[in-house]
């Protein structure tokens, strides 16, 4: 196996990866902390970084959880284990799962989701999250371009991904399609792959979103398909 320069991270694979209790933490994180020591073994270059433009979406998910847990009573243990037995582990608010695996441990007896916040995830906003992930080696890289040459590349590949989910959501109703927002913020993660191509490294983006990784062989960017990757193959 060769190490790749660069990982990119998506925000649903980083949040299972940095929040305690998860059932996807250990692998997430595991995984990712193996090729850390692996290349500094072999005095390799290499870096786990994110797009900074998820910062906002991981912050934002916290929030959600805060009112989620509030509107639904589920500070009550016996009412969140049956929400997360209900939905699945996999189909809830990250932070509301990862309570539900935290509030297991004899240690955690008691407590509640502000707790578990203030002991897991103490971040507010998106300067105390980068932060945070950096002191696991995970750096948040800028997507911001001031140069037309740059903007306009960065612009051409957004319009390549919009047209793959033009081709994948074709028939799908307004409800059922990605928010435009997250379709920027996954241009812009792409943007940051083929700069990274485009000089030569050799980077990967880890993404457990089916529905991009279709969206990018479906459009003119499917040149990118190899580097993006499943959370299970990582």
């Amino acid at each position: 196996f060769t190490l790749p320069h660069v990982i990119y991270l998506d925000s649903n694979v980083l949040m299972p990866a940095i929040v305690p209790g998860h059932p996807n933490r250990r692998a997430y994180g595991s995984a990712i902390k193996r090729l850390q020591d692996a290349a500094s073994q072999s005095g390799g270059a290499f870096a786990v970084h994110i797009a900074d433009v998820i910062l906002d979406e991981i912050v934002s998910h916290r929030r959600k959880a805060i009112d989620t847990v509030r509107d639904g009573d589920l500070d009550d243990v016996k009412v969140m284990e049956r929400r997360i037995l209900y939905y699945g582990a996999g189909n809830v608010n990250v932070y509301v799962s990862g309570f539900g695996g935290w509030i297991k441990d004899p240690q955690n007896k008691g407590k509640n989701f502000a707790d578990f916040l203030k002991a897991e995830a103490p971040y507010k906003n998106e300067k105390e999250l980068r932060a945070f992930i950096s002191k696991m080696g995970i750096t948040a890289v800028s997507t911001s371009c001031s140069e037309p040459p740059e903007t306009n590349d960065k612009a051409e590949v957004a319009d390549l991904l919009l047209q793959g989910y033009e081709t994948q959501e074709r028939g799908l109703s307004y409800d059922n399609r990605k928010l435009d927002v997250l379709k920027r913020h996954e241009a812009a993660q792409l943007y940051l792959l083929k700069q990274d191509i485009d000089a030569g490294r050799r980077p990967i983006f880890v993404t457990a979103d089916g529905r991009l990784r279709k969206a990018v062989a479906d459009s003119p960017l499917a040149r990118f398909r190899d580097a993006l990757m499943s959370p299970q193959n990582l």
